[in-house]
């Protein structure tokens, strides 16, 4: 399986455990599977360590 599918899932699985029903749900369930199929492809040229530093200056700022 290719990273960005993977992501896609990832994203879709936990969109769908946050929210249930509704168009907003759905839209974020999107959102969600969109950034997991970011994550995905971009993985491979950035490692885990600037991932998670990233990560970490934007929640912080």
């Amino acid at each position: 399986m290719s990273r960005p599918m993977f992501g896609t899932i990832v994203g879709l699985v936990l969109g769908l455990a946050w929210v249930l029903a509704g168009f907003w749900s759905m839209i974020l369930v999107a959102v969600l599977a969109l950034v997991g199929t970011l994550i995905g492809k971009y993985s491979r040229v950035v490692d885990r360590q600037t991932i998670k530093r990233r990560i970490n200056q934007f929640l912080s700022s």
